[in-house]
């Protein structure tokens, strides 16, 4: 497999590695270290490895989704356990848990604490889910009913009683309160382009998105800020899974009222971003 080939197949997975926060269009900001650290330890032609220290070093906003991969699979190749997409998001909230590799051979126990309240939700023998709550024999699936902060933590016993410790905080929150988040994303984004500043409204904008945006907003840079209340309405939601979120924009040309989808996905670092319209 191509390492582009390879970084497709990742992008649906989520490392379990830090806390999402929800705010006004968060940056992204990818841990260069990761990345200068794959391109260290993997073979790569000479002229992927020049495109990759390119995007590194210049950071285009149009190349942004591949940077932002790269540091997906770097960090799928630095963790043991992998928590998949959302790591956030509206109640009830599923996550599946994935072991990208044995950290401890023959372990004694494991045992899933998802709420991180000290009492395990299941115990396991051994890496294979088969007692747990699975969807297949690679991954164990846990979903959150109630609102709250959670500290997921798995713990990893060996034979001579030594306990590794697995952690990643997740964020469940009501209906009311996701929409009211995504709503405020949707209009800090409006007021970066009536502002005419683009680099903000990117921030806006998946990672896997940017290159598709940061081309129309800079040809239509001039009159963006003069057209952004007809051009980016008002939003509802109407429907959302755990990876994404439809809302409905409606507009009115030239008397007829025409509506258009506005998406919402959850991006590599757990921030939910616009991800088309």
């Amino acid at each position: 497999m191509t390492a582009t080939g390879l970084l497709i197949v990742l992008g649906s997975v989520l490392i379990l590695y830090g806390a999402p926060a929800y705010a006004a269009c968060p940056p992204y900001t990818p841990d260069l270290s990761l990345v200068e650290r794959f391109l260290r330890s993997t073979t790569l032609s000479p002229e992927q490895k020049q495109r990759i220290e390119t995007i590194v070093r210049q950071k285009p906003p149009d190349l942004t989704g591949e940077l932002a991969q790269l540091e997906l699979l770097m960090k799928m190749f630095e963790t043991a356990l992998t928590v998949s997409i959302p790591i956030s998001g509206p109640s009830p909230l599923t996550v599946d848990l994935r072991w990208g590799r044995y950290p401890i051979p023959d372990p004694a126990k494991i045992e899933f604490d998802m709420d991180g309240d000290g009492m395990p939700e299941w115990t396991q023998p051994g890496y294979d889910a088969a007692s747990g709550p699975r969807s297949d024999a690679y991954r164990d699936r846990y979903t959150y009913q109630k609102e709250g902060e959670y500290q997921l933590s798995i713990r990893i016993y060996d034979r001579a009683g030594q306990v590794t410790t697995y952690r990643n905080p997740i964020r469940v929150v009501s209906l009311t309160t996701f929409d009211s988040e995504i709503q405020t994303r949707w209009t800090d984004f409006k007021d970066a382009l009536r502002r005419g500043d683009i680099a903000a409204a990117l921030e806006c904008i998946h990672t896997h998105s940017r290159g598709q945006y940061h081309e129309a907003f800079s040809a239509l840079a001039g009159t963006l800020p003069q057209t952004v209340d007809q051009v980016f309405p008002a939003i509802r939601l109407v429907s959302h899974d755990r990876s994404e979120a439809i809302y409905e924009a409606a507009r009115t040309d030239a008397g007829l009222v025409k509506s258009f989808d506005v998406r919402f996905g959850i991006d590599v670092d757990g921030v939910w971003r616009i991800s088309a319209f």
